[in-house]
């Protein structure tokens, strides 16, 4: 379990660098536009896609 939590922490680290090294001027856009996002819709939108994610999770994980 610790060893695929390091994995997706490895992943993230990886789309993230790229993102920043491939387009900061795009991140800038999308930094100042979350600026001026009102916090509750941020809130929402974090939740989302939380749920999301443990979705997929979940259904990766079962046994089908």
């Amino acid at each position: 379990m610790i060893e695929a939590l390091i994995l997706a922490f490895g992943i993230v680290l990886i789309l993230e660098g790229l993102a920043i090294a491939l387009a900061p001027l795009i991140l800038d856009d999308l930094v100042e536009f979350l600026k001026r996002t009102p916090p509750r819709s941020l809130v929402v939108a974090g939740l989302l896609s939380f749920v999301l994610g443990c979705v997929i999770v979940i259904i990766t994980n079962s046994n089908f």
